[in-house]
C-alpha cells in the first residue's frame, strides 16, 4: 500500500509539473548559470539540490560536494541553438573531516553575432562571452551536510577594438543543506546567486554611457530524491522560486538497464528533456559518460549536451 501511494504521489507531482503555469526567467542576468550542468541533472529536467551528481553536485546544492568521497574531474560540452554553447571543465575531493571542495569553470557564449549601424550597414562581427569561477566548500554533520559556493561572473562584449568594449564582473555565492533521511530517501534546499551584482561601465558602448550594475536572481530551491523499492528506478522532484516571484516544477526519473546504462526523462517547468548515460573503463578509470537531448521551448531548436566524469 505504502509503495502504491508514493507512486500515485509520484504521478501527481508529474502531472502538476507539465500543466503547471510558470514564468520564464530568461530576460533576467546571468541567463547561462540557469540553463543548468551535468548529464544526468539535465535530463532529468534540471533537478539536482537533493541527487548526487559527482563534479557536478556543487551546481544543483554546494552541499552535495564530494558527498560520494570519491575525487571526480569532469568536463561538459553543451551545443544550443542559435549558435549557443557551453562548456564546463572542474575537479572535487573529498578531504579529512568529511568534508570535501571542488573548482569549476563554466563558460558560455553565441556565435555569429553581428553589429549594423544606424543606416543598417554590416559592420562586423562581435564577440561575446561569459564565465563563471566556482570554488566550493561542504562538510557534513551526522546525516546533514552543508555547502556554501564563492562564485565570480565575468561578461565581456566587444568588436575587436578598443572603442567598443563591455566588461562586467560580479562576486557572490550560492548555499545549501543536505539531508540523508536513509540510503534511499534524501532532500536539499539551496540558495543561488547571494549577492551577485554585475558591474560594468558603458562610456565606451553609449555616447551617455556611465556606471550599471544588474542583479542576478536570488533562486531558491528544495526537492528530494528517492530511490524506489524498484531497485532499478530512481525518482526525483524540485520547486525553484526566483525573486519570490517565478516558479518552476521540475521532475525526472531514472530507470537502470543492466549494469552499465541509465535511461532518463525530465520536465524542467518549460520543456522535456531525455537521454542516457553509461560507465565503462578509460584509461583503468571508472568513467561515466551522459548525453541530454532538450527540446526546443519557443521553437527556437533544441539542444545536445555531453558530459564525461572521471573518478579516481
Amino acid at each position: 500500500m505504502r509503495f502504491i501511494m508514493k507512486t500515485g504521489m509520484v504521478i501527481l507531482l508529474w502531472a502538476g509539473s507539465v500543466l503547471a503555469q510558470v514564468n520564464h526567467n530568461g530576460g533576467l542576468a546571468g541567463a547561462f548559470l540557469r540553463v543548468g550542468l551535468g548529464g544526468r541533472s539535465m535530463a532529468m529536467g534540471n533537478v539536482g539540490v537533493a541527487m548526487p551528481a559527482g563534479a557536478y553536485a556543487f551546481y544543483g546544492n554546494p552541499a552535495l560536494t564530494a558527498v560520494d568521497n570519491r575525487r571526480v574531474a569532469a568536463l561538459m560540452g553543451h551545443f544550443m541553438a542559435l549558435d549557443r554553447y557551453a562548456y564546463f571543465a572542474g575537479f572535487t575531493t573529498p578531504i579529512p573531516g568529511g568534508a570535501g571542495v571542488s573548482a569549476a569553470w563554466l563558460s558560455s557564449g553565441t556565435g555569429n553575432l553581428h553589429a549594423y549601424n544606424t543606416i543598417g550597414e554590416d559592420t562586423g562581427e562581435l564577440n561575446h562571452s561569459m564565465h563563471a569561477l566556482y570554488g566550493t566548500f561542504a562538510r557534513s554533520f551526522g546525516k546533514f551536510r552543508v555547502g556554501v559556493s564563492i562564485k565570480m561572473v565575468l561578461e565581456y562584449l566587444n568588436d575587436g577594438t578598443s572603442e567598443f568594449d563591455y566588461a562586467a564582473q560580479a562576486v557572490g555565492g550560492d548555499a545549501g543543506i543536505y539531508y540523508a533521511w536513509n540510503e534511499d530517501l534524501a532532500f536539499g534546499v539551496a540558495v543561488d546567486n547571494i549577492g551577485v551584482q554585475l558591474k560594468a561601465n558603458t562610456e565606451k558602448i553609449f555616447t551617455r554611457g556611465g556606471n550599471t550594475q544588474f542583479s542576478l536572481p536570488l533562486m531558491i530551491k528544495a526537492g528530494a530524491f528517492y530511490r524506489t523499492p524498484l531497485r532499478w528506478l530512481r525518482v526525483a522532484y524540485e520547486t525553484v522560486s526566483s525573486n519570490g516571484v517565478h516558479f518552476d516544477h521540475r521532475m525526472g526519473m531514472e530507470a537502470l538497464y543492466g549494469e552499465n546504462i541509465a535511461l532518463r526523462l525530465g520536465h524542467t517547468g518549460h520543456n522535456f528533456t531525455f537521454g542516457a548515460g553509461m560507465d565503462f573503463k578509460f584509461m583503468d578509470l571508472v568513467s561515466y559518460l551522459d548525453y541530454v537531448y532538450s527540446a526546443s521551448v519557443v521553437d527556437e531548436g533544441a539542444g545536445h549536451l555531453f558530459s564525461w566524469q572521471f573518478f579516481f
